[in-house]
């Protein structure tokens, strides 16, 4: 579980996040982690609103090939809350692929 917070003193405003965690070894060297995050902003994101921003769910594969290397590869989708569809947003989308190095 995660949580993170960001304040913005021109802003006037705060904005929470609450994540939790599953992770699971699918082979020696297979990693799999999903995640759920909700999302609150206090007059941060939008000075007008105060509430729930948006919801996303993820997950993320990593196999270490060697010892200090990682390949990773995710997905996640996030469901725009009200406040962001009252700016034009919609649901997203989107994946990631990268290496980690350790030395």
């Amino acid at each position: 579980m995660a949580l993170d917070g960001t304040w913005s003193k021109q802003a006037e405003g705060s904005f929470y996040s609450l994540s939790l965690f599953a992770e699971k070894d699918l082979a020696d060297s297979l990693h799999a982690t999903l995640h759920l995050t909700q999302a609150y902003d206090h007059g941060y994101a939008s000075e007008a609103y105060n509430g729930l921003n948006n919801t996303e769910a993820g997950i993320q594969l990593s196999w270490t090939a060697l010892k200090p290397l990682t390949l990773y590869t995710g997905w996640q989708y996030s469901w725009a809350g009200e406040d962001v569809r009252r700016d034009g947003g919609n649901d997203e989308s989107w994946g990631q692929i990268g290496l980690t190095a350790y030395f």
